[in-house]
């Protein structure tokens, strides 16, 4: 190696002999968990390469169901999921015996009174359930190893405050945390990268990739570059909806925001003409291959499922530019508009740079 750093890793995961997804990232040899496995952000994902056609996705709930046996079967720690209403009180059975503390909420695709009661019990209903095990991550996980590899694999800058955070997590219950809490949502996204990829049994390889590619801007640190890590922010010069290159693709700049010390906007405050516009924007982007469960008509409904606009966004700056959906069918006014979906999802938590770095870095990987 050119450098005191470990070496670089890359992974391929086949199905049935053909390539299903790829991954990358520094080598991390010490921390070992069954519960953290490469196979986690794929099956949960649904993701796979461009032109796969063997794939273990059967059906759109696909996911949602494996999600749910891999918590049952200790091959997860934490996950977020839907599953039919019947199917859901199986399926609490037998979390309580697996030790599983879990939140559901009741989500009805249709209220129409033609689709029967709405008690849960119809056809379409489904739970929303988020689970994880009970006990605090130091009970769960080797951290002085996964710690030891971070400090190896990320600059000491870098690496800092993402073990501070492990640290802090150490005699931190996870199901307390990002299960029980009244804010367990909002705390989840707010975590440092290492602890949210841990605890969704993410392998900590690619993790670490993720955090070196959001540092790269800012970091000093020289190390050796066996990959091409995406930049986290924009070309300080360009338009607003896009500028830039990586790997011979257009990238979009994320706009900032104009209102500093002042709440980013809110969905429920959009104007009818403005809901109108990013509704249809969002059917329009939405990836084929995923489910659909929600198709609000008010605000109020939109700012519930905010994760409609993040995938809708995450789609806006992963595609093709030539084939990419634009938020309106005006020109002029996209930038604009793109301004504000960004406001929009940081008022929701939902950083639009961390949406744009996930994004490219997945793209990344499939071209690798």
């Amino acid at each position: 190696m050119e450098s005191e750093r470990p070496a670089h890793v890359e992974g391929v995961a086949a199905w049935y002999g053909s390539r299903l997804y790829t991954w990358s990232g520094p080598e991390m040899p010490r921390f070992r968990d069954r519960r953290v496995s490469p196979w986690n952000p794929i099956l949960a994902q649904g993701l796979r390469a461009e032109g796969v056609e063997e794939t273990p996705y059967r059906t759109p709930s696909w996911c949602d169901e494996w999600i749910a046996e891999a918590l049952l079967r200790n091959l997860k720690p934490y996950g977020r999921f839907a599953l039919p209403y019947k199917t859901a009180m199986d399926w609490f059975a037998e979390a309580g015996r697996a030790g599983l503390v879990y939140r559901a909420t009741r989500y009805d695709p249709s209220d129409d009174p033609e689709d029967g009661p709405g008690d849960g019990s119809g056809p379409e209903r489904r739970l929303h359930i988020t689970a994880a095990v009970a006990q605090t991550y130091g009970e769960i996980f080797d951290l002085d190893a996964l710690i030891a590899d971070y400090q190896d694999a990320l600059p000491p800058d870098v690496a800092a405050p993402q073990i501070d955070a492990l640290q802090r997590h150490r005699d931190q219950s996870m199901a307390l945390l990002y299960v029980l809490a009244d804010d367990a949502d909002e705390r989840f996204w707010a975590a440092p990268r290492a602890v949210r990829g841990l605890t969704l049994g993410y392998p900590p390889s690619s993790t670490a990739a993720r955090i070196l590619a959001e540092a790269e801007p800012t970091s000093g640190s020289p190390r050796t570059r066996r990959f091409h890590e995406p930049s986290a922010h924009p070309q300080p010069n360009g338009h607003a909806n896009g500028n830039g290159r990586t790997n011979g693709q257009q990238m979009i700049r994320v706009p900032e925001c104009r209102h500093p010390g002042r709440p980013h906007a809110r969905v429920a405050d959009m104007t009818p003409a403005t809901l109108a516009t990013v509704v249809r924007w969002i059917d329009r982007s939405w990836p084929v291959d995923m489910p659909r469960g929600m198709y609000p008509d008010n605000a109020l409904e939109l700012e519930r499922s905010g994760y409609l606009i993040a995938i809708a966004y995450r789609a806006y700056v992963s595609g093709d530019p030539l084939l990419r959906v634009p938020i309106c069918d005006d020109p002029a006014a996209e930038g604009e508009l793109h301004r504000y979906v960004c406001c929009l999802l940081r008022g929701m938590s939902k950083d639009p740079r961390e949406i744009h770095l996930d994004a490219v870095y997945a793209r990344k990987m499939v071209w690798s």
